[in-house]
């Protein structure tokens, strides 16, 4: 997973978020690559908004997902997560912190849902 080919290593986190047995001992290793930066990653992918980077920590955030309670070791960083700029990652981040079931989890994401919250006076104005 040292590879610095971009392609290579989303398919190595893709296949580890669907093998989902005997993983848990890649947990620390998966999510690693929510926080790495590698200026090579940062190439933007054909017809897409993200760059070969996003898409990495989108595929981490992913495999840590479907991983379940087994991704526990992960926790603090997908709460570091929850603010990624691609929001795709944080919106796994959240779903795989719904899914450690756990008292800091459940609190990271009721903390980070709090300061998202909108101001439904402006809903026609919003882009989304």
């Amino acid at each position: 997973m040292n590879d610095k080919s971009h392609r290579f290593v989303r398919t190595v986190l893709d296949a580890l978020g669907s093998i989902c047995q005997n993983v848990p001992t890649f947990v620390t290793d998966i999510s690693q690559f929510l926080l790495k930066e590698e200026p090579s990653w940062e190439e933007e992918l054909h017809s897409r908004r993200w760059t070969a980077q996003d898409q990495i920590r989108i595929n981490a955030a992913m495999a840590l997902t479907r991983l379940g309670q087994d991704a526990g070791a992960a926790e603090d960083v997908l709460i570091q997560a929850l603010d990624d700029p691609c929001g795709h990652v944080g919106a796994f981040a959240m779903d795989a912190l719904r899914r450690l079931d756990s008292t800091s989890s459940k609190q990271a994401i009721m903390s980070y849902l709090e300061a998202q919250r909108w101001d439904e006076s402006i809903r026609q104005d919003r882009l989304y």
